[in-house]
């Protein structure tokens, strides 16, 4: 008999503190932006010698704020998830130590500068860009949490040499990821994956002929 009215006094605490859990929400968790340095990568342009780059801080474009996204739980609650400091400014940095580790001599530029005319230092290349979508999303259900993450870049690189410009696309988008055991860092591994993958692209459908950066045919 005791057993039996503690088994429904556990059940009603808890559906109390399920209850209450529903209720509770608005929390704001923060996650901090960069490259992976776990990452392993290889140079881009093997071969070619060691390219000078000066790069120019990213911007974001409008809309991108650092709010990423929202984490629903499997009560209903909502918290927002939200980057530790500005996004485009995260960007720069995963940008530079991606270059940095795949065997650039990267330098950056002045906020504000232009690509189309900046050559401070005598670089190779010139390189800015824009930050034009960035989020991620999370959904619990019983037992379990969903996340997913998006990124979406414009670069410009102009070649100082003849001054020719181009424009690179970069996109990625993470496949939803499961986890059953819980923890706050899987939103870390989760976004900062989509920008590292991202990041590498950027020199994808490159090729160097005769000292400058052409499209590869």
């Amino acid at each position: 008999m005791r057993g039996a009215v503690a088994l429904r006094f556990a059940g009603a605490v808890f559906t109390a503190l399920l209850l209450l859990s529903a209720c509770v929400g608005g929390r704001v968790i923060t996650t901090d932006l960069g490259y992976d340095p776990a990452r392993k990568v290889s140079e881009p342009f093997a071969g070619a010698g060691t390219l000078k780059v000066a790069l120019i801080p990213f911007e974001a474009s409008a809309g991108v704020t650092d709010t990423l996204g929202k984490w629903v739980g499997f009560r209903g609650r909502e918290d927002v998830l939200k980057a530790s400091g500005p996004p485009a400014g995260a960007v720069t940095k995963a940008v530079f130590d991606y270059m940095k580790k795949a065997g650039f001599d990267v330098v950056m530029a002045p906020a504000g500068s232009r690509v189309e005319s900046y050559s401070e230092g005598s670089p190779d290349l010139v390189m800015g860009g824009a930050v034009e979508a960035l989020g991620m999303n999370a959904a619990s259900k019983f037992g379990s949490t969903s996340i997913t993450a998006s990124f979406r870049m414009k670069v410009f690189l102009r070649n100082v040499k003849d001054s020719s410009l181009l424009t690179v696309n970069v996109e990625g988008d993470s496949e939803p990821r499961t986890v059953v055991a819980f923890d706050s860092g899987v939103f870390k591994e989760t976004v900062n994956g989509v920008i590292s993958e991202s990041v590498e692209k950027i020199f994808k459908g490159l090729t160097i002929k005769d000292g400058l950066l052409r499209p590869a045919r």
